[in-house]
């Protein structure tokens, strides 16, 4: 998975996110949307006042 990450300080590297994450434990540089994703279907509630199609479109 090659995904284009850019750094506070404006530097633009190509790294594996899965890769990049174990290496320097850090998992918020990893895709805000797999981020949002796996937020939404763990700690989302059924009945969160928004259909849980359209949170997990609004994810993608």
């Amino acid at each position: 998975m090659g995904i284009v990450i850019t750094f506070p300080a404006g530097r633009v590297r190509p790294v594996s996110a899965r890769d990049a994450a174990e290496r320097r434990g850090e998992i918020h540089i990893l895709p805000s949307i797999r981020i949002e994703r796996h937020v939404d279907e763990v700690t989302a509630p059924p009945s969160a006042g928004t259909p849980a199609g359209k949170t997990r479109r609004r994810a993608r």
